[in-house]
């Protein structure tokens, strides 16, 4: 995956091991994770519903802690609020 993040001049990456997400952000790549996606994606009206798809994730055997799954829901939630005043 770095191979080919150098090779195409990737400016964003999706990875959600931690030892490649360090190499990757010390090498001045953006990283993001499947849960960060989900967040941004329904942010923009693409995953409508957020809870859903985090569950059908760990459903599906994806390993996310408490923290991260309760994070997101606040981080979409907050996003959701703020941009609802607009």
């Amino acid at each position: 995956m770095i191979t080919l993040a150098k090779q195409v001049d990737a400016k964003c990456v999706v990875m959600d091991e931690k030892i490649p997400r360090k190499k990757l952000k010390s090498m001045d790549f953006q990283v993001v994770g499947t849960v960060g996606l989900l967040v941004w994606a329904s942010q923009n009206g693409l995953v409508s519903d957020l809870k859903g798809s985090l569950d059908e994730l760990r459903d599906e055997g994806m390993w996310i802690s408490d923290k991260l799954y309760e994070k997101a829901l606040d981080r979409e939630s907050k996003k959701y609020t703020h941009n609802k005043g607009k």
